[in-house]
């Protein structure tokens, strides 16, 4: 689907339709007004971020988002993108459910080396138990596809995720 969306807006980008560009993608951002704050040197990485930071706010989810990152990265802004917005995306679910709801992100370089270490922790209610490395969808029948997109770019950049599911809090670890 997503991929169909991208052959639409590649169109109108192509054709300069930008107003009807603008209508298209404004239809799938449910309305909401995004204040793009700067966490980092990426302009999609800021608009991402602000725009899950203004839908926790919106569903009384507090944020603490903490971004460090170098000017100049070796992990292409789509797939740090596309691994932020999976992560971001469940946490705000799981922790929709939670009286006391919060999200932490932590991005940084790890000192003196080429890694980039990312860490997301959220609270969570009821269980979840994995089937091996893979975890059943808490939306739908099946397995999640968001965690096994995280750890395919995990990989990709010769990197791990590790997933700490301890005392009702969700922790995500990244390593590339």
């Amino acid at each position: 689907d997503f991929r169909h969306q991208l052959i639409v807006i590649s169109e109108l980008v192509g054709q300069k339709e930008y107003d009807r560009l603008e209508e298209y993608v404004g239809r799938y951002m449910d309305d909401v007004q995004t204040e793009v704050k700067l966490y980092s040197y990426s302009a999609a990485l800021n608009a991402l971020i602000s725009y899950y930071e203004t839908i926790c706010r919106g569903r009384g989810i507090r944020t603490e988002f903490t971004v460090t990152l170098p000017k100049r990265m070796w992990v292409s802004d789509q797939d740090f993108c596309v691994l932020l917005g999976n992560l971001l995306e469940n946490a705000m679910d799981g922790a929709g459910s939670v009286q006391e709801a919060y999200i932490v992100l932590k991005i940084w370089q790890m000192a003196s080396s080429n890694m980039l270490a990312v860490k997301v922790t959220n609270p969570y209610q009821g269980e979840f138990k994995p089937e091996g490395r893979r975890y059943r969808s808490s939306k739908r029948e099946g397995f999640g596809q968001g965690l096994e997109s995280v750890e395919m770019i995990a990989k990709k950049y010769e990197g791990m995720m590790e997933i700490l599911t301890d005392s009702q809090i969700f922790t995500v670890k990244i390593l590339l």
